[in-house]
């Protein structure tokens, strides 16, 4: 095989030890080694989403009601062969109005077997926030101060905004926009 050559038939596994053996320019050996093992895992994904049966699809799609986009990342490829995929085989495409409803609670809350319970942690967080706010932080001030905190968020990982706290607030009766607390 020529140096610098991918060959999708071979693995990532096999195919890097190849490459970096025949490689013999040492200055190009890191980077060409890192742009073969990004083509190795593109043939990997690509092997991957080509496995994916009708039946698997159907239930998923179909069955299961998962987004395109959710059943893309389950089988390590992309949303428009996902999409590709259920027009060749002939499943239909849900319109926009039959997505998916958001699954989410709001902070302080999560399903359980279908229904709405508390959340311990997240009323605690709640509860903090809403003290903050009756001892004068504004909702920019608490936001910043649960990101300092790494407080997790509903959407895990995601930062803390002050309308989110605003809507905390409203939610649980204390917040008045635009009044600053003594």
């Amino acid at each position: 095989m020529p140096m610098g050559t991918f060959n999708p038939s071979q693995t990532n596994k096999s195919f890097i030890p190849v490459f970096a053996s025949q490689t013999s320019d040492g200055c190009c050996n890191d980077a060409e080694s890192i742009l073969n093992h990004i083509l190795a895992m593109e043939a990997d994904s690509y092997i991957a989403s080509s496995l994916i049966s009708e039946g698997v699809l159907r239930q998923k799609y179909l069955v299961d009601c998962l987004s395109m986009r959710d059943i893309a990342s389950e089988f390590a490829c992309s949303k428009t062969r996902v999409r590709d995929l259920l027009l060749k085989l002939n499943i239909p495409i849900r319109p926009r109005s039959q997505l998916p409803q958001h699954r989410s609670t709001t902070y302080g809350k999560r399903m359980v077997k279908g229904k709405i319970v508390d959340h311990k942690t997240e009323l605690r967080a709640v509860a903090t926030i809403k003290q903050m706010y009756l001892e004068g932080m504004n909702t920019m001030a608490i936001a910043r101060c649960l990101n300092a905190m790494r407080l997790p968020t509903k959407n895990q990982g995601k930062c803390w905004h002050q309308n989110t706290i605003a809507k905390i607030l409203k939610r649980e009766g204390v917040y008045i926009p635009g009044k600053v607390l003594a």
